[in-house]
């Protein structure tokens, strides 16, 4: 009888002991693809006249993190002028998107709108589009972004030309998901030093 009680109490320990290093294990893998993965910072990066006059706008798209960004896609929509400062940027469709294939780690990918032929006066400018990645371990992630300049602060640098600078812009609203992994089977994760200690 003794003998019996024993082994079930061996086995609720093993038991236990087992769910503890599950949860060790994906713990440990969310906290390594948090660290770890692709991260692309979308920032604004300023608003100026072209040589012709038209008004265009950059955008900085950044990978901050510890890996490529992979299969990296972006658009930039059409500047919108508008005297609300509230606008909200209608749906992206990916079909819509440009490959730029890779980007590389601490790597900034800086892109231009379409130009607005003219210049608007005492209106706000939204710069807005969508980016979407993999992050490195078979997710695909996406920032849809929208950033909003004044025209109020706008400057004449030399030249004539019309600038606004980066750092007037407001980000108004950026979305970061994921969508889904790429990969149906992903590798195991890594043993725990308690399935290690007792192996």
């Amino acid at each position: 009888m003794a003998h019996c009680v024993l082994h079930r109490y061996a086995l609720v320990v093993y038991a236990q002991a087992l769910d503890c290093n599950a949860r060790y294990a994906q713990d440990t893998q969310g906290t390594t693809e948090i660290l770890q993965r692709a991260y692309v910072s979308v920032q604004p990066g300023g608003l100026g006249t072209t040589t012709k006059s038209h008004l265009l706008a950059h955008v900085n798209f950044k990978n901050v993190v510890h890996l490529p960004a992979s299969d990296f896609k972006w658009i930039i929509q059409e500047l919108i002028p508008s005297d609300q400062d509230d606008w909200k940027p209608p749906p992206i469709s990916d079909s819509d998107l440009q490959p730029a294939g890779v980007l590389p780690i601490d790597t900034t990918f800086k892109r231009g709108s379409k130009g607005l032929e003219y210049v608007p006066s005492n209106e706000f400018i939204y710069v807005w589009g969508r980016v979407t990645y993999l992050d490195g371990f078979g997710k695909r992630r996406f920032t849809n972004f929208c950033h909003r300049y004044n025209t109020a602060v706008r400057k004449i640098a030399d030249g004539g030309a019309y600038i606004i600078r980066e750092e007037d812009a407001r980000i108004t609203s950026t979305a970061m998901r994921q969508t889904r992994s790429l990969n149906p089977n992903p590798p195991p994760p890594p043993a725990s030093p308690l399935a290690l200690a007792g192996s």
